[in-house]
């Protein structure tokens, strides 16, 4: 026991500090970013909002299946015509 304690060695180790797709403030400043593009015109579409927000992931798959069956509302059968 009093070996370990005297290693001079022990504890020592390298630490890398930088940024990442994955960390948080990262992901933050990417979605304000995209709903700032989005609120100036570019085409974002919606399912990439929702994907890129900071909500659960249950809550991104209520929203994108609600997205998704919205869509199939508004869009005609293939070969129909809307009236």
């Amino acid at each position: 026991m009093t070996k370990v304690l005297q290693d001079s060695g022990l504890g020592k180790y390298d630490v890398a500090v930088g940024e990442s797709a994955t960390n948080e403030t990262v992901k933050y400043a990417n979605y304000t970013t995209l709903l700032d593009m989005a609120s100036k015109g570019v085409p974002i579409p919606p399912d990439v909002l929702v994907e890129e927000s900071q909500v659960s992931n249950a809550s991104k798959q209520k929203i994108k299946a609600a997205i998704e069956q919205q869509s199939q509302v508004a869009m005609p059968p293939k070969g129909g015509k809307r009236e």
